[in-house]
Order: structure tokens, then C-alpha cells, then sequence
């Protein structure tokens, strides 16, 4: 084998590699449907849950990287307070404020400007995953809540 011999790999002809696609489709029959990534997300909270002392104590677990990833809460059942606003100079982003009861908490979903109309009809209920954070600007602080994934009912 040119891999294990430390030689080049030679490419492979286009008609032999859909010979192979097709013989392992035959071999591992998959529905399309069941082609869901799976995400792991460490718990679901309430947005009352989100308190700058707890997000202090997640701080405690940085830093973030690879083997030691950042961690993922799912929020489920928020309405929108207020308009949402498209971020960036080309739409790409957008920011709104979650809320339950009486707690409003502003996220940013990076990447999904186009979901902006959806978010901002009346009504529109959200669960989403998310990495909260402290923000720090201008010498003061906030909860936010980056956006990974977002459903709109």
C-alpha cells in the first residue's frame, strides 16, 4: 500500500470511485433522513438560570478549544422582546432579545440574517441552542447568549 510505504497515493479513476460509492450504499443502506448530525448539549436551562455568577463558574472552565469545547445549553419555549436587528454590513447576522417571564436576555446568531423576518413575526416562539457569555464593553458587562442553532415555531 503507497500510504504505508510512504509513497503518493495514485488518484483514483472517476469510474471506479462511483462503483465504490455504490457498493457501499448497498453495503450500509442509510435513509437520507436519518444523515442528522448529532449535537451534544450539556443542559437545557431557563433563561433565569443565566446569572452572571453562573457564568462566572463556567468561565472557571476555559480555556476553550478542541478537546475541551465550549459548553452548549439548549433553551426551549422564548418569545422575541422587542425587534430584531440584522448585524453586519452584508445582513449576514442577527441579534434579538429572548424572553421568559420576566427575564430578557440578548443573543446573536452569527450566520443566520436570513431568519431575521421569521424571528420578528408575531408571536414567533424560539428554542435554540447556545453558548452564553459575559460581554464586556465599554466598562460594562452583560449576559449574551451566541446562537448555534435556532428553531422558529
Amino acid at each position: 500500500d503507497a500510504a504505508r510505504d510512504g509513497g503518493e497515493l495514485e488518484e483514483m479513476e472517476p469510474a471506479l470511485l462511483e462503483r465504490l460509492r455504490f457498493a457501499l450504499n448497498e453495503a450500509i443502506p442509510l435513509d437520507p433522513s436519518q444523515m442528522v448530525p448529532e449535537i451534544d448539549v450539556d443542559a437545557e436551562v431557563r433563561l433565569s438560570d443565566l446569572t452572571a455568577d453562573r457564568l462566572r463558574e463556567l468561565e472557571l472552565l476555559a480555556p476553550f478549544g478542541h478537546s475541551n469545547p465550549q459548553p452548549l445549553l439548549a433553551v426551549r419555549e422564548a418569545d422575541v422582546a422587542g425587534e430584531p436587528r440584522i448585524l453586519g454590513d452584508a445582513g449576514k447576522h442577527v441579534s434579538f432579545y429572548a424572553r421568559q417571564g420576566r427575564i430578557s436576555i440578548r443573543a446573536v446568531a452569527f450566520h443566520q440574517g436570513e431568519l431575521c423576518p421569521r424571528i420578528a413575526r408575531p408571536g414567533a416562539r424560539l428554542s435554540f441552542l447556545c453558548h452564553p457569555q459575559i460581554s464586556r464593553w465599554r466598562g460594562r458587562s452583560q449576559i449574551e447568549l451566541l446562537v448555534r442553532d435556532l428553531q422558529i415555531t
